[in-house]
């Protein structure tokens, strides 16, 4: 029997392995409204410090409808006013329609479906609280001591209708998804509990900014992006808290948002500025450089050539754009502009000239060239015969003699 016991032991240490940031740990408890949750096989498990709890069990508890599809490996969970989707091995969740990002991914183990409890149960309305002394888990929800199932076809999300009591949120949304840049603003807004404190954070950007309670329950924050600061963030999640009466709620909005304040910039330019070019059709070319910044969106590109438009017949990319003329340039100075925007909207304009070199130009210049070395050469002959070269310009040039006197 101690055989099978080990054998046991051991294969439970080996499903343990294979599933990543499983830490085999003391056996944690689970009470709802006061009540321990009995479990069935499999218990709770923490992975990558977060408890991951059996689909079954602890969510009828909290008075949710849940599904398990096999086929998509799709979690649903619904209770009056939340809608809740989770799939297994993925990190993004949905909420009421709101994308939101896990610490921790749902995973099968032993057969079993775990989810991480915190989350789930705080997007239930419930409040979770750990205990690290006595691993356990306290939940506490609002309605405490019903578990009323609700028919998932018959639910209506209900978005705008405030909890009362203890502290409690139904929603928290930002205004404006994307990238945002310097001089714009976003608000937010939260919908909780009335009469209590709110305040929002971005990590990265700012900390705790103060919400006003514009009416009962809701809670309105803005935030203006300061246009000279170097913020450079692709994806950030605004976070609210809500305290009343000493109790304390957080939630995380479900769309991330992106900061650029510091425009791109176009390097690396041929034809050089202010060069000459031999080439009647030469390659007209910028690098853009946006550092960590969003990016230049290759839509907004304007390529010029002395004033013309010519950007249907360039290449163009986030990170290069290219030019040839298909006709040749006449001889003399050229302008290139080229404009692009970042995906935050913040603008860039370079503008520069070149000269082309035409057959005449080289005619010329040869020519030149000639006549000068021809008079520095009657200037030596005449220095021999001690006469003064006397030169008389313009081309053709005159060289008169006097013997002096």
């Amino acid at each position: 029997m101690s055989s099978i016991k080990q054998k046991f032991r051991l294969g439970a240490l080996v499903v343990a392995m294979c599933v990543p940031g499983l830490a085999l740990s003391q056996s944690i408890s689970v009470i709802v409204n006061g009540e321990p949750v009995t479990f069935e096989g499999v218990g709770p498990q923490q992975v990558n410090g977060r408890v991951l709890v059996p689909l079954r069990g602890v969510m009828e508890k909290l008075g949710a409808y849940v599904t398990f599809d096999g086929p998509t490996k799709t979690v649903s969970a619904t209770k009056a006013g939340t809608d809740l989707t989770l799939h297994l091995g993925d990190r993004h969740a949905v909420v009421n329609g709101h994308d939101v990002t896990l610490d921790v991914p749902p995973q099968e183990f032993r057969g079993s479906t775990m989810v991480p409890l915190r989350f789930v149960g705080e997007a239930l309305g419930a409040e979770v609280r750990w205990n690290a002394a006595t691993y356990t888990v306290d939940i506490t929800t609002a309605d405490a001591g019903t578990t009323v199932k609700t028919d998932p076809n018959q639910y209506l999300p209900i978005r705008n209708n405030p909890p009362v009591g203890a502290a409690s949120i139904t929603s928290f949304d930002v205004d404006h998804a994307g990238t945002f840049r310097g001089g714009e603003e976003l608000k937010l807004t939260l919908v909780g509990t009335p009469g209590g404190t709110a305040t929002f954070s971005i990590p990265g950007v700012i900390q705790d900014i103060p919400m006003t309670e514009t009416q009962p329950g809701v809670y309105v924050g803005s935030f203006r992006v300061p246009a000279n600061s170097p913020i450079n963030i692709t994806k950030a999640n605004a976070i609210a808290r809500l305290r009343v009466n000493g109790a304390e709620k957080m939630i995380q909005a479900g769309s991330s948002l992106g900061f650029d304040t510091q425009p791109p910039l176009i390097t690396a330019v041929t034809p050089d500025p202010n060069s000459r070019v031999g080439r009647d059709r030469p390659n007209i070319s910028a690098t853009f450089d946006d550092g960590s910044g969003s990016g230049v969106d290759p839509a907004t590109v304007v390529v010029r050539l002395d004033n013309r438009r010519v950007t249907a017949d360039a290449q163009i990319t986030s990170t290069f754009v290219s030019y040839r003329p298909d006709t040749a340039l006449s001889s003399g100075m050229h302008e290139v502009t080229i404009t692009a925007s970042d995906r935050a909207g913040n603008p860039v304009t370079k503008t520069w000239t070149f000269r082309v070199i035409g057959n005449t130009d080289v005619i010329r210049s040869s020519t030149t060239t000639a006549r000068v070395n021809l008079l520095l050469r009657e200037r030596k002959w005449c220095s021999r015969l001690s006469v003064n070269p006397v030169v008389r310009p313009p081309t053709p040039w005159v060289i008169a003699w006097s013997t002096g006197g």
